[in-house]
């Protein structure tokens, strides 16, 4: 939820795409991760902001929605 550890993120998806492009084949999948915390508690919070302080695109959802779109976490 620190915007140095989201900054730490994005160079270390830069390493990755370098590796990839020495080895001329694909080493990493990224898909994405869920944050998630109990009403009242900013920890979604903080982790929105340091993504939007870094330039990472992200999505909020509510619990509602995120069961509606990924059912297994439910």
């Amino acid at each position: 939820a620190e915007e140095p550890h989201a900054r730490l993120m994005v160079e270390a998806f830069a390493g990755w795409r370098a590796l990839e492009a020495d080895a001329a084949e694909p080493l990493f999948l990224r898909t994405g991760g869920v944050s998630a915390s109990p009403a009242g508690v900013d920890y979604v919070d903080r982790v929105a902001a340091s993504l939007e302080a870094v330039g990472v695109t992200h999505r909020r959802l509510t619990g509602a929605e995120l069961n509606r779109r990924l059912p297994q976490f439910g």
